[in-house]
């Protein structure tokens, strides 16, 4: 029951933001400026380890 109000709350939320225009260009320009931070986090993430060791035991150990 209570999981059923909070997704009622949740649509009546996302009505009312849709049918506001400034409130929808805010959220588009919110998620192009996430989109931007998580692809530089995931560049970061996924660029090769500079390492200066020359140990061959793996990292995680």
């Amino acid at each position: 029951r209570r999981e059923e109000r909070a997704q009622s709350a949740l649509r009546l939320a996302a009505e009312a933001l849709a049918s506001d225009a400034d409130a929808c260009a805010e959220a588009r320009e919110m998620a192009a400026d996430f989109l931007l931070a998580e692809n530089e986090a995931l560049d970061g993430a996924e660029a090769p380890a500079t390492t200066t060791t020359t140990s061959t035991e793996p990292w995680w150990r």
